[in-house]
């Protein structure tokens, strides 16, 4: 009786552990990223959200993201360094990489 009893409250404990986080984020979730824009974030928080950025053109942030989320049509390019400039990755639609960045480029 006593070891369903215990089961019984750990299984409620865990349940509203796990509610209880799920909610916290949703509650602080950011803005969504809707399909056709690029989002970046910063330790888990929405740093900016734009157009796709197109080739030849470089969008700058004053900080670093540590997120890259790709819902446009268009591939990106995720660059190290401000002004597109130093090592860079690219980002094709629907990827959402976890990377140290500063600026992001069309391909």
């Amino acid at each position: 009786m006593v070891k369903r009893i215990r089961r019984m409250v750990l299984a409620g404990v865990t349940a509203a552990l796990v509610m209880s986080g799920l909610t916290a984020q949703v509650a602080a979730a950011d803005p969504p990223c809707y399909s056709g824009e690029v989002c970046v974030y910063r330790n888990g928080y929405l740093l900016d959200k734009f157009p796709p950025v197109y080739s030849g053109q470089c969008r700058t942030f004053s900080r670093y993201y540590d997120r890259i989320w790709n819902r446009s049509g268009n591939i990106q390019r995720t660059w190290y360094n401000s002004g597109c400039t130093g090592g860079n990755l690219l980002v094709y639609h629907g990827d959402d990489k976890l990377i140290f960045s500063v600026s992001v480029g069309g391909y």
